[in-house]
């Protein structure tokens, strides 16, 4: 059995095929859609282009008078150096629109020095009214997004606090005062210091990496303007997912582990989400879509929460199983909402 490290970074859509990239960049130059989800502070939006994935992350508390940051990422499409290439000439044509109703006043942000698979930030923008959040392809071509001002926001907590629990290759959550402007926040957990996603008056998000270096006493560390902020004992959560095989033939039948350590101690349940990318190549044990709640209870005197799995070939090829966590955040007594 050879185990692969899952990455759970939500929202970022690495399970998609690219074989038939050229096919439809030539064929099908005008596919592009959105998709937008909300998450522990985060507005997350997807764009999917004949060139590549576009996610932007943004705060989901927008308020009149905030100033704000977010980032995005980019995966291009393709195999060959040659497609990659001609990807992100597209990709580096794409620009960002920031608009306040009220004023009229636009940023412009275009993506000329984008790296794929980097996090990269936005300029700060100041809310004076409801946000427009606009992303183009190429002129005439372009999806907009408006952010209302929520009128219930977090309440805010003197400097800043994170949850107890950690989850590697995840976005996290601090909740605290800020000035909304990423650029001089440093989060850092050890000698690892972790990329801004997204930064409100009262909360900033940073992206955990996956391979982050886990030892016995850990502790997240926030400064801004290099004045501390805070720091916490924190607890890593790390998910592993295990494939016998990737490949199987009709009736092969094949093991999946799941192995989640750090779970002791959260007084909360968590929730795996599990989703059968290929329902016409191999049937999972449990269903094709599962929710299973790990309770307290289930890994109280655990230091390992175990799943095992069985794919059953249906027909000849490879698969994959999409596997998330969703983590209780388990904020300290002090966060009232």
């Amino acid at each position: 059995i050879f185990y692969v490290t899952l990455f759970v970074f939500f929202q970022k859509p690495y399970h998609k095929h690219f074989a038939v990239f050229l096919w439809i960049l030539v064929k099908c130059p005008f596919v592009f859609s959105q998709n937008i989800t909300k998450e522990k502070g985060l507005t997350t939006l997807v764009y999917e282009t004949p060139a590549a994935f576009v996610t932007a992350y943004l705060p989901d508390d927008i308020e009149v008078g905030d100033r704000i940051s977010g980032s995005f990422s980019v995966l291009n499409k393709g195999f060959s150096a040659e497609q990659l290439q001609q990807s992100l000439q597209l990709i580096r044509k794409y620009t960002f629109y920031f608009s306040n109703a009220k004023d009229q006043t636009r940023i412009m942000q275009r993506m000329v020095n984008v790296q794929p698979e980097k996090l990269v930030n936005f300029l700060p923008i100041k809310i004076t009214s409801s946000f427009i959040f606009t992303f183009e392809e190429f002129p005439g071509k372009s999806y907009s997004k408006e952010f209302v001002p929520s009128g219930d926001p977090i309440l805010p907590v003197s400097d800043c606090i994170s949850p107890l629990h950690v989850l590697l290759g995840s976005p996290l959550r601090l909740i605290g005062t800020f000035d909304g402007v990423a650029s001089n926040t440093r989060v850092s957990i050890g000698n690892t210091i972790l990329k801004i996603m997204a930064e409100s008056p009262r909360q900033c998000i940073v992206e955990v990496p996956i391979n982050l270096p886990i030892s016995e006493n850990m502790e997240i560390k926030v400064t801004e303007d290099f004045i501390p902020k805070c720091s916490f004992p924190v607890k890593p959560v790390k998910m592993t997912v295990g494939y016998e095989k990737v490949y199987l033939r009709k009736g092969e039948i094949s093991q999946i582990t799941v192995l989640i350590s750090g779970l002791k101690g959260i007084a909360n349940k968590s929730q795996l989400i599990i989703e059968n990318q290929n329902p016409n190549i191999v049937s999972i044990t449990g269903g094709n879509q599962q929710k299973i709640d790990i309770t307290p209870a289930m890994t109280k005197n655990e230091t390992f929460y175990k799943l095992n799995l069985e794919a059953q070939g249906i027909n000849t090829g490879e698969y994959s199983v999409n596997f998330k966590l969703h983590l209780y955040e388990d904020f300290p007594d002090v966060m009232e909402k």
